[in-house]
């Protein structure tokens, strides 16, 4: 079977791109077609190694709240549930690396895709060719389970039954799909923004997959390494309907500012792996909000909608 192996990612660090050069090196050792699909442009140097190379430059990120997964955190006896503690999400654009590499496969003619997310390390390539063989065997694909399908205790909003590391395609099987902006924001909307439930449903749901746990034998999966550089800073509504700015920092130090309505003041010294909440008052008596870190502009949210923005971001004590 005529095979190619995808690497998709948003390569914008040296370290990030070394996992790709060097995942590259070894599946071309092993003789294995390789496709970079990317939203960042690379220099030659890297994806001159590849078979195949995809650039894409629509890297839409989401960040209105709708757009958004459920974020949760507990400290301190309180409970936020909120869409804020994402500043902005990338679904849309991994979709899209994910479509473009089935839609080019299916073009050159390959029976099967192995789509890889790109902060994976291979360590050999035992994985993918069980993977063939299975197929070979009459599968559709390879999928893996996701270790934790439910989000919270209750089981109130699903993480997905698949994870996006590795899935194997027979390329044979795949159905068209839609890929435009529109219809995929909607999908991706109703299965509670979540990649990994659009790809199910896509490809895996009702179909002939095997399912296989995670091993790591041949792979190391996801976040290598990755240090993150967001921050846990925002807003969400009591009960009571005050307006609450929450912030944890971890290793930050500095300044948060906020202004409401371009009126109200409120500045806050902040101390490095310090967890705070702060009461601005009742949310209907602003409009906007205006969040500063550091003098920068971390976010401008919009108030005009009280119990939307209560909605899609709470907070309340557990004692």
């Amino acid at each position: 079977m005529k095979e190619l192996y995808a690497i998709c990612g948003y390569t914008d660090t040296f370290d990030k791109s070394s996992f790709v050069v060097k995942n590259n090196q070894l599946l071309k050792q092993a003789g294995k077609d390789t496709l970079f699909v990317n939203h960042f442009p690379v220099d030659p140097i890297i994806y001159k190694e590849f078979d195949f190379y995809l650039y894409d430059k629509n890297n839409l990120l989401l960040t209105e709240d709708k757009d958004k997964p459920w974020g949760y955190k507990t400290l301190n006896g309180f409970v936020i549930n909120s869409r804020m503690l994402n500043n902005s999400y990338h679904a849309y654009a991994a979709l899209r690396l994910f479509f473009n590499a089935i839609k080019f496969a299916k073009t050159m003619q390959y029976d099967v895709l192995h789509m890889i997310e790109y902060d994976c390390v291979i360590n050999n390539v035992k994985e993918f060719e069980d993977n063939t063989k299975i197929i070979s065997e009459g599968y559709n694909g390879v999928c893996y389970k996701a270790p934790n399908p439910k989000i919270d205790e209750k089981g109130r909003y699903w993480n997905g039954e698949i994870i996006e590391n590795l899935i194997s395609f027979n390329l044979n099987e795949v159905n068209d799909f839609k890929f435009n902006e529109e219809s995929i924001l909607e999908d991706l909307r109703n299965k509670d923004n979540n990649p990994e439930k659009v790809m199910h449903d896509y490809f895996v749901k009702d179909s002939n997959f095997y399912w296989k746990e995670k091993s790591s034998d041949s792979i190391n999966w996801g976040k290598v390494n990755f240090k993150l550089n967001s921050i846990d800073l925002g807003l969400a509504v009591s009960h009571e309907k005050d307006l609450i700015l929450f912030y944890d920092l971890e290793e930050y130090d500095g300044y948060v500012q906020v202004i409401l309505d371009d009126q109200h003041f409120f500045n806050f010294k902040v101390n490095p792996y310090e967890w705070k909440t702060q009461n601005l008052g009742t949310i209907t008596n602003y409009s906007t909000a205006k969040i500063i870190y550091n003098n920068i502009v971390h976010r401008v949210i919009d108030l005009t909608d009280p119990e939307m923005f209560h909605f899609y971001n709470s907070i309340e004590h557990r004692p």
